[in-house]
């Protein structure tokens, strides 16, 4: 997921200041660095977030499979 040059520019801004000041101090303030880091931690976030979803999924349906055991379907 390439950003482009406009994206790049403006990405610290839309993130916020203090969020991307972790990135810069993880990275030596290298401000492309940061980005690239802030980059890679997309790609990672996103193969996460189908498993996580089917996870959530699980749990909700097994709450309402306790309440209504419990308390009925309605």
């Amino acid at each position: 997921m390439p950003f482009t040059a406009d994206e790049l520019r403006e990405l610290p801004h839309v993130i916020s200041a203090p969020r991307f000041a972790t990135y810069l101090q993880a990275m030596g303030n290298d401000r492309d660095a940061a980005l690239q880091l802030y980059r890679w931690n997309l790609l990672v976030s996103s193969a996460f977030i189908v498993p996580l979803q089917v996870c959530e999924v699980a749990a909700r349906n097994g709450v309402v499979e306790v309440i209504e055991a419990v308390h009925g379907a309605n």
